[in-house]
């Protein structure tokens, strides 16, 4: 332990490490600040922390209370953690989940965030949320998206298709009229506003049992084949993600079609055409109930 500002910053003959204090008793002195984290890279100096980061155990202002909770929120409790991202390049946040804080019985929180495109560098960011405010933007280090495959997902689900995976052409939708005027030389051309994808996707779907021994498990396979194809016929909103980087959010459209292989019983294609159903932002996933902690409105 050490205070910085203090001779050598050591209030001890030599410097010790100290583990596992869960109370702190300070007495016997004038003290208007108490900043306490787990960051060793710390830099020395006196100078007071206004700010409440990820490594921070406790940051007590003491301006006339003994509030010593997170992000200086002057005694205001914390409702939810809400989590959210951004592509490096861009200056505005996605919201990715949000999740009900509980300091009497939960310390970690974590989320899932399944709608991201491959290659691209993401940051993340945390946010304490009460009725009233919203406490300081915690950012994470950028992380850099790698995988490899085609995944379908929602909120609850994810799919992977890498096996024998074969995406089709993407056609891009931007519907066109040509009107011939009889007193014209040249026709007239008129467009509207739709501007969207659709495309299809196959691959031979694989249960991890099946992976695992390098033989058709015949009972995984069949199950796993029946959720991937319950799921795709759900007429529920999906993400599609590529290893291509492609990204959009999407409803499946047609038949699913399964194709059997007679020379592994057991073992069979999966085939599924889709269609480009809005944006990949908040409002939209919200709307579609595809956020964790955002009740679709």
């Amino acid at each position: 332990m050490s205070f910085l500002g203090y001779d050598d910053g050591c209030v001890f003959e030599t410097v010790n490490c100290h583990h596992d204090y869960n109370a702190v008793n300070v007495k016997y002195g004038l003290i208007d600040h108490l900043h306490i984290d787990k960051d060793l890279n710390t830099s020395d100096t006196v100078e007071k922390t206004s700010y409440f980061t990820y490594e921070t155990i406790i940051n007590g202002n003491l301006q006339n209370n003994l509030e010593f909770g997170s992000l200086n929120n002057m005694g205001i409790e914390i409702d939810k953690i809400r989590f959210q991202r951004r592509k490096i390049e861009d200056q505005f946040w996605t919201d990715v989940s949000e999740l009900d804080y509980d300091v009497n019985t939960k310390r970690y929180y974590e989320a899932i965030d399944k709608y991201i495109a491959n290659d691209f560098d993401y940051e993340y960011s945390l946010l304490p949320i009460s009725n009233e405010v919203t406490g300081n933007r915690v950012i994470s280090s950028p992380i850099k998206v790698d995988f490899d495959g085609y995944y379908i997902s929602d909120k609850n689900h994810n799919y992977r298709i890498f096996y024998d995976a074969q995406m089709g052409n993407i056609e891009h939708i931007s519907p066109s009229t040509v009107f011939e005027p009889i007193n014209s030389r040249y026709p007239v051309v008129s467009y509207g506003q739709l501007d969207y994808r659709k495309s299809s996707l196959s691959g031979m779907i694989l249960s991890a049992s099946t992976i695992k021994n390098d033989f058709p498990d015949i009972k995984s396979q069949k199950l796993e084949k029946q959720q991937l194809l319950n799921f795709l016929k759900s007429k529920r909103p999906k993400v599609f993600r590529g290893m291509d980087g492609e990204l959009m959010l999407i409803q499946i459209t047609d038949n699913p079609v399964e194709e059997p292989n007679n020379d592994a019983i057991g073992i069979a294609n999966v085939s599924f055409s889709f269609v480009e159903i809005g944006d990949m932002n908040s409002n939209t996933l919200k709307v579609h109930g595809m956020l964790e902690g955002f009740d679709g409105t």
